[in-house]
């Protein structure tokens, strides 16, 4: 018979088996020298594709990055807002945006627009502990095949990963939920034999949510009541906040100091009254990120005069569409349970499709480098959700 003790060691040992895996995707090449606007238009593409996967009923519209939803339990006797203690969730997604990007080059007047695709592979795994206090630990790993269709030199593939611990009391799924991150991303070449450099973070915030639903159809929109379920709901509306310091550390460009700041809205509506993930819902998101970023001044050579320290400011607003088409599509036989529609729909992934219209404005305090451009595009996702 398994103790305690055990089972809680043998679940960490899982969660980090996975984030092990994850941190193996950032290998060291040949280091080339960033720009700080390449940097603000590799973090647009990040936001865009943390979007995608927070859009929807399975996802969370706040964060600072993408985990796997927290396991709420589903019946009414559970607490609200109250995850899955004991029971590691993991996912495995597989995004294809294709996005019209009216500036590929970052010019900041006269920039070619391009079409850009940009393929990720995202593995995110998440537990929690109450036994330790309401502990949320949740780690990620993404590779990104970023392609432009008429310029080699822009590309950039991003292989990156990240840890999150996080307070998550399990009696309140609207409470401020602190948490402390730590990040690592590594720009690649097209083919992968040279990086542009390694950017490492380390940073503390909170993530807050604000949830409305309409709990039967003809009724009125009513406030979420925070120690009820989240059940059987037809329209949901979210208002999402996530705030977050840090201190990012490069490998071949100035270190930085930053702050993002990320409001956000969220709509969900599920095609019956029943909020199962197997249901059909359209979900709308729209986000808007803002960051302040202050950069230390660049080394300089021997003899030289040294360079000043450089201050950005990025906006980047993300309006993104979701639709997630019924699992009775995809059934092998006519008249099959809910509990086999269910197995077919965990087996052959959990489909989306999206559409996506983001704008970045890039302002640096360095003459010349400041830009803004548009990504607008559609994307066919596949998701698969694990619990063990």
């Amino acid at each position: 018979m398994i103790s305690p003790s055990d089972n809680l060691s043998l679940r960490l040992s899982r969660i980090s088996f996975v984030f092990a895996l994850a941190a193996l995707g950032a290998p060291i090449a040949r280091a080339q020298t960033v720009n700080s606007a390449a940097a603000a238009k590799l973090e647009f593409l990040n936001d865009r594709l943390d979007a995608i996967l927070a859009t929807g009923p399975n996802g969370l519209v706040t964060g600072n990055f993408y985990v796997p939803q927290r396991a709420y339990a589903n019946t009414e006797a559970a607490t609200a807002g109250a995850p899955a203690d004991g029971v590691p969730q993991f996912s495995f997604n597989f995004l294809s945006p294709t996005n019209w990007d009216s500036n590929a080059n970052t010019l900041p007047t006269g920039g070619s627009s391009a079409l850009q695709v940009a393929p990720d592979l995202h593995l995110g795994a998440t537990d929690h502990f109450a036994a330790l206090g309401g502990i949320t630990l949740s780690g990620s790993g993404d590779l990104v095949f970023n392609r432009y269709s008429n310029d080699a030199g822009k590309d950039a593939s991003p292989v990156s990963y990240s840890f999150e611990i996080q307070h998550v009391s399990g009696q309140n799924d609207q409470e401020f939920q602190p948490f402390l991150a730590y990040s690592s991303q590594t720009a690649y070449s097209s083919n992968f034999s040279s990086n542009s450099g390694t950017v490492r973070k380390v940073s503390a915030g909170s993530d807050k949510l604000w949830e409305w639903g309409y709990w039967e159809r003809g009724k009125g929109l009513e406030r979420n009541p925070q120690d009820q379920l989240i059940a059987n709901r037809f329209v949901t509306l979210q208002v999402g906040l996530s705030a977050q310091a840090g201190r990012a550390f490069a490998t071949s460009s100035p270190s930085s100091t930053y702050l993002k700041v990320s409001p956000s809205f969220g709509y969900n509506s599920n095609n019956g009254l029943d909020s199962d993930a197997y249901a059909s819902h359209w979900s709308t998101s729209l986000a808007v990120n803002i960051m302040r970023v202050w950069r230390d001044a660049a080394s300089a050579a021997a003899g030289a005069m040294p360079s000043s320290a450089e201050q950005d400011w990025t906006i980047g607003p993300v309006l993104t569409v979701l639709y997630s088409p019924p699992a009775r599509w995809f059934r092998w036989a006519n008249n099959q349970s809910d509990a086999q529609e269910a197995r077919n729909a965990t087996s052959i992934g959990n489909p989306v499709f999206t559409l996506q219209v983001a704008y970045s404005r890039f302002t640096s305090s360095l003459p010349g480098k400041s830009y803004d451009g548009w990504a607008i595009g559609p994307s066919l996702g596949v998701s698969w959700k694990f619990s063990n």
